[in-house]
């Protein structure tokens, strides 16, 4: 009996072990979509949001090799809206900010692995070359257009953080209320909400005129909004909105509070990757 118990114990612990691996570990994942978050390409520059195009390709590399299918982020909306399934293994490839390192670096990469991908543009910086990193121009815009590159709203000229009180304390421009120290005032709820429907619906209008397609899709500068930013992107025409927490994105996700997985930091290796998106799919 004794020895019945101890093999008992052992079959057990093994199927805990074998289970509780199998549980812990990476796998396939259908039905859902993980974004991927990137920012800026060079390849004589590392920052917290700059990677080489050389870690770029083996990002690229690894989904082929890997059985990710990419999918273009329109598919995500038909996914969110009910109309249409997704692959197994979907990840949707994005750009914040829209730099040109997109055009001369990343493009290339993503024409020769046939991916489509999304530039979030801040709109009023379009072909800025002095006193900032470079941004895409609308010539090199409509070029990667024709190759499936999608370009969306940044805002218009909401990339920045204000004061929200007399402490000084600082929040993105676009989710909360600017503390006005000349007055001694802060800006109602209200103001904030019509100041935020005026950049978002100039940002959407201007990218439809010059790109002829729908822009429905809102990353937000920093991943950060509330309440008062949703309801003035749902009045300017937005109907999806992008943070920055990692996550997949199912049938059942709330359209306005859809995850991404950040991709773009120049520790993150092809291995690491992988992992990052299982795990955000688990």
């Amino acid at each position: 009996m004794k020895r019945y118990r101890i093999a008992l114990i052992v079959v057990m612990a093994s199927l805990i072990l074998i289970f509780g691996f199998a549980y812990l570990s990476p796998g396939p994942y259908s039905d859902k979509v993980v974004v991927l978050m990137y920012h800026h390409l060079s390849p004589g520059e590392e920052t917290s949001a700059t990677i080489s195009p050389e870690t770029f390709t083996k990002h690229m590399e690894m989904l082929r090799d890997e059985g990710f299918n990419v999918i273009p982020i329109q598919a995500l909306g038909k996914f969110l809206d009910g109309l249409e399934g997704v692959p197994p293994n979907a990840v949707v490839i994005t750009f914040d900010d829209g730099y040109e390192s997109v055009y001369e670096y990343g493009y290339p990469i993503l024409k020769e692995y046939g991916y489509p991908a999304t530039v979030f543009m801040i709109v009023s910086r379009i072909g800025r070359k002095e006193g900032e990193i470079p941004k895409l121009t609308w010539e090199q815009m409509l070029e990667m257009q024709e190759s499936g590159i999608s370009f969306h709203n940044h805002s218009y000229d909401g990339h920045y953080k204000v004061a929200v009180n007399q402490n000084g304390k600082l929040k993105p421009v676009l989710a909360g209320e600017i503390f006005d120290f000349t007055t001694n005032t802060k800006e109602s709820r209200e103001a904030r909400q019509q100041r935020v429907y005026q950049d978002l619906k100039l940002a959407k209008e201007i990218l439809e005129k010059g790109l002829e397609h729908p822009v429905e899709f809102f990353a937000a500068p920093y991943g950060v909004y509330d309440e008062v930013t949703i309801e003035a992107a749902r009045q300017a025409g937005i109907r999806y909105i992008f943070n920055i927490k990692s996550g997949a994105i199912k049938k059942t996700t709330d359209p306005v509070h859809l995850n991404r997985v950040n991709a773009g930091s120049p520790n993150i290796s092809a291995e690491d990757l992988k992992r990052s998106i299982f795990k955000a799919a688990r």
